[in-house]
């Protein structure tokens, strides 16, 4: 399409692709890292499946009704823009190693030890698209933050690695270009979510952040200061919406519903004569039997995680506890119910607001990308720096 001819180097675009919606979010650059929210805007979109191009008719032209929208409210033009997925994923770290010709750390040894630690295989039909270096190794001192000019005989770099499938890409790179626009990379949003919501202490101290989507749950461990792990497990909001359509022969519409505006994981706290009117005249559920159902689903997935973070070694690692997002975590009651069930502390990230779980998804993309771009420029190619795009709104 005409209208993307031109692309503004001084701004950043995310284009965040969920389950249900596509969002889109215009950052303004900014030397003195102070970006500037220029435009944001959201569409639903029914031809997606948690991440996937499922019907190329539906989606194209909503995506360039998303762009259209972002260029008019930002007052600017674009055709390069970052990807956001929440599609599947391979996780998992790898070591690099090169000796020091000039007995000094140089920009071309730290390049080539993450080279190195980066040609590992990875899984068929996977594209890599993360490759952040953990920590890196002088001889035998340990965690060295910037090695850059000091002296030695060997780098050693530990690198945490991200692989999808390459036909999410290939889908969406079509799409793209169908409205006339490239994409300049991906990004999967668990790693740029997590990056965001979770502080240096947190990471230090060890933290898990677990994303409750529709169909699955995405989690991701920390623990001194790095990515420990990362990995789904399939239980998501639909299940609990399966659970009440199934025990109280309603529609999954009606579930879904009931779920959102009358859901409660505290059925102890419920009277007896409590009771909820659904959608189909003259039928009534009792309001500690709905909760019941919810509280019998949810100890499952509680109890699958513990069991999950148990396996990776990871659970006595978590001193700063799970932090929780998704909308299922806001039903009264989760957070009570999950540190009972995994014994580990349980909060939402601060600040966060349950309505702007999709807007702070789509400004961490945009977070992510800043900081790919910058790596790009930098004198080294590693940094820890990141940028709070939360407090834009």
């Amino acid at each position: 399409m005409a209208r993307f001819k031109l692309n503004n180097e001084n701004v950043i675009v995310s284009l965040d692709v969920g389950t249900s919606s596509i969002r889109c979010a215009v950052i303004q650059k900014d030397e003195e890292l102070t970006p500037e929210l220029l435009a944001y805007c959201e569409k639903p979109c029914q031809g997606l499946d948690e991440g996937r191009v499922v019907d190329f008719n539906e989606v194209i032209p909503i995506v360039g009704e998303v762009l259209e929208e972002a260029e008019t409210l930002s007052k600017t033009s674009f055709s390069e823009l970052w990807i956001g997925l929440s599609c599947d994923f391979h996780s998992f770290s790898s070591q690099g190693m090169t000796v020091l010709p000039s007995r000094e750390v140089t920009k071309k040894d730290m390049a080539l030890a993450i080279h190195t630690a980066c040609a590992v295989p990875i899984p068929s039909h996977h594209i890599r698209i993360h490759n952040n270096p953990l920590s890196f190794h002088i001889d035998n001192q340990s965690e060295v933050i910037n090695p850059l000019g000091l002296s030695g005989l060997r780098l050693e770099t530990q690198v945490h690695i991200v692989t999808i499938p390459e036909f999410y890409c290939h889908d969406l790179t079509k799409v793209l270009k169908a409205v006339g626009c490239t994409p300049k990379g991906f990004i999967h949003n668990l790693v740029a979510f997590a990056g965001n919501l979770t502080d240096l202490r947190q990471k230090k101290n060890g933290v898990c952040l677990c994303d409750i989507g529709y169909r699955s749950s995405r989690v991701i461990v920390y623990h001194q200061g790095k990515i420990k792990d990362m990995f789904r497990i399939p239980f998501g909001g639909e299940h609990l919406s399966l659970a009440i359509s199934e025990r109280f022969k309603i529609s999954l519409e009606e579930a879904e519903a009931l779920k959102v505006n009358q859901g409660s994981f505290a059925s102890h706290s419920i009277s007896d004569e409590e009771q909820i009117e659904t959608g189909e005249e003259g039928l009534f559920i009792a309001c500690n039997a709905f909760s019941e159902v919810l509280e019998d689903t949810i100890k499952q997935f509680f109890s699958g995680l513990r069991e999950r973070l148990e396996l990776k070694l990871a659970l006595h690692h978590i001193n700063s506890g799970i932090l929780w997002t998704g909308q299922t975590s806001f039903v009264p009651g989760f957070l009570e119910l999950a540190r009972s069930r995994t014994g580990l502390a349980a909060s939402h990230p601060r600040p966060f607001i349950s309505n702007d779980f999709k807007k702070t998804n789509t400004f961490a993309i945009a977070q992510e990308a800043f900081r790919k771009e910058r790596l790009q420029i930098q004198k080294t190619p590693f940094t820890s720096h990141w940028i709070k795009f939360k407090d834009l709104f």
